[in-house]
């Protein structure tokens, strides 16, 4: 390998390594925001149930979700693709909360 082809290899690992550590910082930065958003929803709920939690979440919500969640995905978005993973991840627990196990044919014994 001559020496301008060597260098120019090693000035792609080093943009290549600049990048995945700012994907890094950006991913720890977004897990950081989603903790505290999490936390202050939590605080500011207190005890009383929220209103929205208490209904299944419509199929055109849901179906939504699911569209946008696999666009992001074709795309190759990663941050968008974690933040509606955490969407569907709530999505399903209060459709889960709502119907129960039996009304989503889960077998419970």
């Amino acid at each position: 390998m001559d020496r301008t082809r060597a260098d120019r290899c090693l000035e792609i690992a080093r943009a290549l390594r600049a990048a995945a550590e700012e994907t890094r910082r950006t991913l720890q930065t977004s897990r950081e925001l989603l903790r505290r958003s999490t936390e202050q929803s939590l605080s500011a709920a207190g005890p009383a149930p929220r209103r929205g939690d208490d209904l299944p979440p419509s199929k055109d919500l849901v179906e939504s979700v699911i569209d946008a969640y696999e666009t992001a995905q074709d795309e190759a978005d990663a941050q968008t693709c974690l933040l509606l993973g955490h969407v569907l991840q709530h999505l399903g627990r209060r459709v889960l909360n709502t119907v129960g196990p039996n009304g989503m044919g889960i077998a419970v014994h």
